[in-house]
């Protein structure tokens, strides 16, 4: 009869879990890895090691392995990812396609100030539009204007802003309107 080593996961972290299984699942030298939710309950440490770990797996030059992964950590997972596919409204969405289609300079921001002072800052770069989601603020620009542009804007006019991020080419612009 055959005895089984019971594990003691206790001490250890989810991260380290994760790559266990992970070590496991390649042991059967799959074709494709399908993986939902595969950052639910790691830390931000364990979250970017475990993308790294799929990305190195993925683009192994002696055997790369096609992984498909669900994922409601949008940011986290297109950073190392080669393709962004995602559902919104039940349409499948393609993150290089629309891309292309998407010619807008697209930044989001945190500002003490108003909407209406933002738009009157923002005038003298061709602001195409100004709105609030929530705390944070969401500006379209035409595609000649650049994240240098924005800054040097809010430098000269001396604008309060407690966080920003250059969403033009990520998954998060489709989800903030």
């Amino acid at each position: 009869m055959r005895k089984f080593r019971k594990y003691n996961w206790s001490g250890l972290s989810s991260g380290y879990k994760m790559r266990f299984e992970l070590a496991r699942m390649l042991l059967r030298k799959p074709k494709i890895l399908l993986i939902d939710e595969p950052l639910a309950n790691l830390d931000i440490l364990a979250q970017q090691t475990i993308l790294d770990d799929f990305r190195n797996i993925a683009n192994s030059p002696f055997r790369p392995i096609a992984i498909v992964l669900s994922s409601q950590q949008l940011y986290e997972v297109e950073k190392t990812s080669n393709q962004v596919v995602f559902l919104k409204q039940g349409s499948q969405k393609n993150l290089n396609t629309e891309n292309e289609t998407t010619k807008n300079c697209i930044i989001e921001f945190e500002s003490s100030q108003s909407i209406s002072e933002l738009k009157g800052v923002f005038t003298s770069i061709n602001i195409i539009s100004l709105e609030q989601n929530g705390g944070t603020y969401i500006a379209h620009f035409p595609d000649t204007i650049t994240m240098n542009d924005f800054m040097k804007t809010v430098v000269n006019q001396s604008v309060s802003i407690s966080y920003i991020r250059n969403i033009s080419n990520s998954t998060r612009r489709f989800f903030v309107n």
